[in-house]
């Protein structure tokens, strides 16, 4: 009996492969490369042979050891060929494949697909540099699918480590030598010692049952790996950080420049304790591969400083939970929506505490405190020919103050171009009979504003406008300078200041046409009430100025048809059927929901054994709709009958679109790919789109379905040729995450909605921004257009619908009416009516011809 462990080259087996060389051997089998004769390609082959316990006979039969522990050879035999026959039926490009095993010479054999290439080992040392986040971004990803795959088929792999994963030419990695049925060998022959891999298996996997062992057992064996990616060595021990835990942080010990939020993932998989660790490959994707939130301009930060939200959403968005991520529910400590009212004449404030340490008090404060009067006068803005007059009466450079407020202190403008060189803060004066002649001469020029309801309101006052006539300009100081730098920039910042409070002013008073909102609740207005925008909500004293009449006065004033208290919970998405007759919805109570679009009658309820839907989309007399779990279920409308399911893998599908091809659709879910599935074979998909850098949150087709544009959590836009698979155009630039897509009827504008509330229309044909909306304060939930392309709807998280006229950039009509955010918005095929839901359950539907003529005329 020899004790030679590996077969000797050229050794035949079975007839059909010849062993060429050995490429390695451990406690549990030898691995060699070898031909297959019949095919004329290269193949592995893994030989069981445990060394504790076999032996070769004529070098080429193995055998156990001893009478003594035969039970075990032959038990762990059954348990190598079971784990092939699991393996053999994974067909996924990031596991390697089997193609066949057999039992030969007393023992069994696995054939796999030879993988060219080199180990993650080997390729880390041979960069000779850390990795960059996005060459790690690129292996993780389809690693993390892999191992979904696996665990979902009730496996694992439990021996993962980088020189188990085989980096392809072509950047691709691979699993390859599953330690499955090793664990369960050395579980049963009491040699757990030779399973475990020093510094990436986990604790549990040193006991001797497998009883606490689960998805996360692998998930710490690949965040050992990618901690010994990110700093180049591997975690101590487990048994020893039991003891005594040294490991360094994953976040400290960094070699190169990370995500905060990858390196906070690594840590959190690496825990001890097996209940801090993420308990599926879906629960860790999100931080692991999350971008991380985008740090605040200087613009954001001023603001902030003086009281006012930055516009734009925050990056951390992206951790909400699956459930509210899409459709609105806030996340503790988000910002607050940009443009929510706050305190006024901010720039002010802020100027004053720059210099004194202090904040002012806000301007619409200081004229509520002021002198009990019926009307508070505000001086105009001085001109160049005051600051000349001064100059030649020979005053000094004066800061302008304002009526005291109620704690006797004044507030300050400041004229152009006043100050001196190395002067910081002007002179004061305190009293506003101090003010300069020039102003008390012009009393025409002044606002009067009734002081009681702005007061009350909490409103700003808007300033004047500066005289316009041509005046000559001021000379130059004796000194040679105009002002100096310093004085330019406070001009700057006093000049911005004013401009945002004026804005503020208009956007509170005048910017929104009070006559153009349309709420449920509030009665038609008539006669005068009506054509000055009065608004009629219980204790509201603001009246705004008067709109002329216009020929769209005869259209209905609230264009509201019906209301439909659609389900019991917030409804997630809608669309209208293919011939418009009908309209389905699906909610969080996990139905979906088909209705009649005249009446609004109840059709259909179909309850889903997905849980809630996250998308739906209708073609012809099918719905798709998206779950949670990864799942896209397809659904007779007519009888409410399931025809098929589709899944790759457990990421969550956000978005589903038709396309004008029979039978195909495509979903975009949370592992940045877009899935083509065909209806007739649910099985495999058609093909998967890939290119985003994060989470596919939409979808859009052209009206031929030529063209297929996708929008992600990477801010970008991606258009796909589903004739040719290829990308056609990428759209960058975003301010944030892209949330909703719209194609124009006639293929030429692609609209993306984004999480702060921006809407950018882009060239189809050309990378051209056409328009850039502004006007939501939250994030943009869906974008539809009327059949003409040239009106655009959109529903956001601020309870608002908003009719686009595409032509100017204005808003044709606000709709505030849903109470919470607007989750989906359709327009039906004739143009004549849209419909909305929202997180109150209900849906509405509106006349849009009526409300368009109306905001027109």
């Amino acid at each position: 009996m020899s004790n030679l462990i590996a077969l000797p080259n050229g050794t035949e087996l079975v007839g059909d492969f010849r062993i060429e060389r050995v490429l390695g051997a451990g406690g549990f089998g030898v691995t060699y490369l070898a031909d297959e004769l019949a095919l004329g390609r290269m193949v592995t082959i893994k030989e069981y042979f445990p060394s504790d316990f076999a032996a070769r006979t004529d070098g080429i039969e193995a055998a156990p050891r001893s009478q003594d522990c035969a039970g075990d050879y032959r038990w762990g035999l059954d348990r190598f060929i079971e784990e092939a026959q699991t393996l053999a039926k994974f067909n996924h490009p990031n596991i390697v494949r089997v193609y066949r095993y057999f039992r030969a010479n007393s023992t069994g054999y696995m054939v796999l697909h030879f993988e060219e290439g080199q180990s993650l080992k080997s390729w880390l040392k041979g960069l000779g540099r850390a990795p960059r986040q996005k060459e790690l971004d690129q292996i993780i990803e389809p690693l993390l699918e892999a191992l979904e795959v696996i665990h979902s088929a009730d496996f694992l792999h439990r021996d993962i480590a980088p020189d188990n994963i085989i980096i392809r030419k072509n950047g691709q990695p691979v699993l390859i030598d599953f330690g499955s049925a090793r664990g369960e060998i050395a579980a049963h022959s009491k040699t757990v010692s030779a399973l475990v891999k020093p510094g990436y298996s986990p604790y549990e996997q040193y006991a001797e049952t497998s009883r606490q062992q689960g998805a996360w057992t692998d998930i710490y064996a690949l965040a050992a790996t990618l901690y010994h990616a990110v700093t180049g060595k591997r975690p101590p021990d487990a048994p020893s950080r039991m003891v005594a835990d040294e490991m360094v942080p994953a976040r400290e010990a960094a070699l190169s420049s990370y995500r905060q939020r990858f390196l906070k993932a690594i840590d959190q998989a690496l825990q001890l304790n097996i209940d801090h660790r993420p308990r599926s490959v879906a629960a860790w994707r999100g931080e692991l591969l999350a971008p991380d939130p985008v740090k605040a301009s200087w613009l954001a930060r001023v603001r902030e400083v003086t009281g006012r939200p930055a516009r734009g959403g925050s990056g951390s968005d992206m951790a909400e939970d699956a459930s509210t991520f899409r459709h609105g529910s806030s996340v503790p400590g988000a910002p607050p929506p940009p443009d929510a009212p706050g305190p006024q004449g901010g720039m002010l404030d802020f100027v004053d505490g720059l210099k004194d340490g202090r904040k002012r008090r806000p301007l619409a404060e200081a004229l509520a405190g002021a002198a009990a009067a019926d009307q508070a006068v505000l001086p105009t803005a001085p001109t160049r020919a005051d600051a000349a007059a001064r100059k030649k009466n020979g005053a000094a450079a004066e800061a302008i103050s304002m009526p005291p407020a109620s704690n006797g202190k004044s507030l300050r403008l400041f004229p152009f171009g006043l100050g001196r060189r190395g002067q910081s803060e002007p002179k004061r004066i305190p009293q506003p009979d101090a003010l300069p002649a020039n102003l008390k001469a012009r009393p025409a020029a002044a606002v009067a504003i009734p002081a009681e309801p702005v007061a009350r309101a909490g409103l700003p006052v808007p300033v004047g406008p500066p005289d316009r006539r041509k005046e000559p300009r001021p000379r130059a100081r004796p000194d040679g300078h105009s002002g100096g730098w310093r004085s330019k920039a406070l001009t700057f910042l006093v000049v911005a200041g004013l401009a945002a409070g004026l804005i503020a002013a208009q956007n509170r008073l005048g910017g929104v046409d009070f006559a153009r909102i349309v709420r449920p609740d509030q009665v038609p207005v008539t006669g005068d009430a009506s054509r000055y925008g009065q608004s009629t909500r219980p204790g509201s004293d603001v009246r705004v100025q008067p709109t002329a009449p216009t020929r769209a006065d005869t259209a209905p004033l609230n264009p509201l048809i019906r209301e439909v208290a659609g389900h019991a919970g917030a409804i997630t998405g809608l669309a209208y059927g293919a011939d418009g007759r009908t309209f389905l919805t699906i909610g969080s109570d996990a139905t979906l929901k088909v209705w009649d679009a005249s009446s609004g009658a109840s059709l259909r309820t179909i309850p889903m054994d997905h849980g809630a839907a996250t998308a739906l989309a209708v073609q012809g007399a099918t719905v798709a709709t998206g779950h949670a779990d990864g799942f896209v279920a397809l659904w007779d409308i007519a009888t409410g009958a399931k025809l098929a399911d589709f899944q790759r893998n457990e990421a969550t599908i956000w978005a589903i679109v038709p396309t004008a091809l029979p039978g195909r659709l495509a979903a975009a879910s949370h592992d940045w790919k877009v899935t083509l599935w065909d209806q007739r074979s649910p099985g495999e998909p058609v093909h998967v789109f890939s290119g985003h850098e994060s989470s596919v949150q939409a979808l859009a087709v052209t009206p031929g379905a030529t063209y297929l544009a996708s929008g992600g959590a990477d801010r970008t836009v991606r258009v796909w040729n589903l004739d040719t698979l290829d990308t056609v155009r990428t759209y960058g630039r975003h301010a944030d995450f892209v949330t909703s897509l719209a194609m124009a009827p006639d293929g030429r504008q692609i609209a993306a909605g984004v999480l702060n509330g921006d809407i950018t229309v882009w060239s189809a044909t050309s990378r051209r921004t056409i328009r850039r909306l502004r006007g939501h304060k939250a994030r943009i939930n869906a974008l539809a257009y009327a059949p003409t392309g040239s009106v655009l709807a959109s529903s956001s998280k601020d309870g608002t619908i908003r009719l686009w006229n595409l032509r100017s950039g204005s808003t044709i009509r606000t709709f505030a009416s849903h109470a919470g955010s607007v989750t989906g918005l359709a327009v039906s095929p004739d143009g004549e009516r849209l419909i909305s839901a929202g997180d109150d359950g209900k849906v509405r539907i509106w006349h849009l011809a009526a409300a368009v003529s109306r905001g027109r005329g």
